[in-house]
């Protein structure tokens, strides 16, 4: 971790620096706050569903610090009840996930298919943005909690 947090990495896999300029974290997190579903004063809840080298709630979390951004970051990676898992998305405000590219850890996001499944076909859910495409040739997506 402290490697890692200077900035001189060896080769270790998983861990890597925070690169706000590789990966388009921000530019989603501002297209987010853009919507028009923010009031003044407003925090947001944003469940991320990938935990990956360098798109996971983690990288996210250190983009809305320096943006200075209402949302808080959460994340779909630990939980394994999958019922506990839906009712946290269900509550959430904006739901992203990444598909293809590089390959999800077979120790996190256990219910990956099942979530983005739920949010794909719930009605509960939208596609805020066009999907993305990321620097590992995988896509983001980007969905918003409708309001009822």
């Amino acid at each position: 971790m402290l490697v890692v947090s200077f900035g001189r990495v060896p080769a270790v896999g998983y861990a890597r620096p925070y690169s706000a300029f590789d990966w388009p974290h921000q530019s989603i997190l501002h297209a987010i706050c853009d919507s028009p579903t923010f009031k003044p004063g407003e925090k947001k809840v944003l469940m991320l569903g990938t935990d990956r080298g360098s798109f996971n709630a983690n990288n996210f979390e250190l983009a809305v610090v320096r943006e200075r951004l209402p949302l808080l970051v959460d994340t779909t990676a630990y939980e394994k009840d999958l019922g506990r898992l839906l009712r946290a998305v269900d509550a959430t405000s904006f739901f992203v996930y990444k598909e293809g590219g590089e390959p999800e850890s077979t120790f996190f996001n256990q219910h990956f298919r099942e979530v983005v499944g739920h949010v794909r076909e719930s009605g509960l859910f939208e596609e805020l943005l066009p999907p993305r495409e990321l620097p590992d040739g995988g896509t983001a997506h980007v969905f918003r909690r409708l309001t009822r």
